[in-house]
């Protein structure tokens, strides 16, 4: 594998990493919200946390594969 595409697999996991990290941060501020208020959530709260984590995923997996199947130098 060249320097140049082993660079570029780490910051996609490292863009990967923050996706996830500010998905599961959306996630835990809407559960604090509604555990100190009691409110119902919001579907757009929802919906937001929703695709902020299928999208980390998304790229998460992504990337696992990219990794994975990589081809030989």
């Amino acid at each position: 594998m060249s320097p140049l595409a082993l660079i570029l697999d780490l910051l996609g996991v490292l863009v990967a990493a923050l996706l996830l990290g500010l998905a599961a941060w959306g996630v835990g501020i809407a559960i604090l919200a509604w555990v100190v208020t009691r409110a119902a959530l919001g579907p757009f709260v929802l919906a937001r946390a929703a695709a902020g984590l299928t999208v980390a995923a998304i790229v998460y997996v992504g990337l696992a594969l990219a990794l994975t199947l990589a081809l030989p130098a």
